[in-house]
């Protein structure tokens, strides 16, 4: 076995262009089609990802929906309320889609939708559960002044799910009593999770393609079957 050996400067420079380059591609298709992908752990740095696409998008169209895909495991909390307010405040739509297992901050931030897409293909799950946090690091006194701040925020957030699906709050509510809870394949619409059926993996196509396509008499690409018209914002 050959011994390791340093990595050299130009080699350094080279992975860093690559890195870029890579970076700079995802980027660009996701400018190009509008969508915002969370398909990994929510960090505290996903929020500043998140605006500054977001920014990026309205600036090029101030008009045409932002599709955020979710396939996550959850995350930071700090992140996902600032996501959450970032959508919320969004005047312009933002449809969200459930494209497998969303647990945690991913549900939260997924239920911000004006729209929330989903597959009924059954490879779908949706995890609501308590919030969880690491204290180690805390005084007796910040301990429990941010005990207080996620009970409330808890509260909050339960609230928001009752108005926003059709998940009773004595189902919610035992968010409180450390009770996690899936939901799966059909329950996503029979309990309001989702408001519309993804019928197609083209969703992305933007309005003007849509409006295009059918001034040249050319059948659309973009289905969507409504399902509950009374939970968007």
């Amino acid at each position: 076995m050959k011994p390791n050996r340093p990595i050299s400067d130009n080699e350094i420079q080279l992975l860093q262009e690559t890195c870029a380059d890579k970076f700079s591609l995802v980027n660009e298709l996701a400018l190009s089609t509008r969508q915002i992908t969370l398909c990994d752990i929510i960090t505290v740095n996903t929020f500043e990802m998140v605006k500054n696409l977001y920014d990026q998008m309205i600036e090029e169209d101030d008009k045409l929906p932002i599709h955020v895909l979710l396939n996550t495991p959850g995350g930071d909390m700090n992140s996902m309320i600032g996501i959450m307010n970032l959508f919320l405040l969004s005047k312009i739509p933002i449809f969200t889609y459930l494209m497998g297992e969303t647990c945690s901050a991913g549900c939260w931030i997924y239920l911000c939708g004006h729209k929330r897409f989903a597959p009924k293909t059954d490879f779908i799950g949706f995890m609501l559960h308590p919030i969880a946090y690491n204290s180690d690091l805390e005084t007796p006194e910040t301990h429990e002044a941010r005990v207080e701040y996620y009970k409330q925020t808890e509260k909050f957030l339960i609230s928001f799910a009752a108005k926003r699906t059709k998940i009773s709050k004595s189902m919610l509510k035992k968010l409180s009593e450390h009770k996690t809870k899936y939901y799966i394949g059909d329950e996503i619409f029979k309990y309001g999770i989702a408001t519309d059926e993804l019928t197609t993996s083209t969703y992305w196509l933007t309005n003007k393609s849509v409006k295009k396509s059918k001034k040249s008499n050319k059948e659309t690409l973009v289905e969507t079957k409504s399902t509950i018209n009374n939970n968007v914002l």
